[in-house]
């Protein structure tokens, strides 16, 4: 290969060196806001006929809360949410705890289960 075929490449392979080495960076989480947590969201789940959306503060909180009607009991030691519902009826629910530096955390959970029917 001739000297100025060489020369007329080799500013084409360093644009496509940097332009390759960019890529990454613009594909990483460093462009969102430095306190945004993607977890930070709540959660719709169906229990019976009924659809509850759940925000993470009861989640993350280990006593119990109460949304719609339905009593929720988060257990983090066994990652379940025990759903219980106006009549009585249990629900479990498995629980995935997602963790992303020091304070952004967040559960997501999956298809409750009814553990228990009616109580009377």
């Amino acid at each position: 290969m001739p000297a100025s075929n060489r020369l007329a490449i080799a500013p084409f392979l360093v644009a496509v060196g940097l332009s390759c080495g960019a890529t990454p960076a613009a594909a990483s989480d460093g462009a969102a806001s430095a306190n945004a947590c993607p977890y930070d969201m709540a959660v719709t789940v169906e229990v019976g006929r009924q659809s509850l959306t759940i925000p993470q503060s009861a989640l993350t909180n280990s006593g119990g809360t109460d949304i719609e009607g339905y009593e929720l009991r988060p257990d983090h030691t066994r990652l379940v949410l025990e759903i219980v519902g106006r009549r009585g009826d249990v629900w479990h629910a498995p629980m995935t705890k997602l963790v992303r530096g020091k304070r952004c955390q967040g559960i997501f959970l999956g298809r409750p289960v009814q553990a228990a029917a009616q109580g009377g």
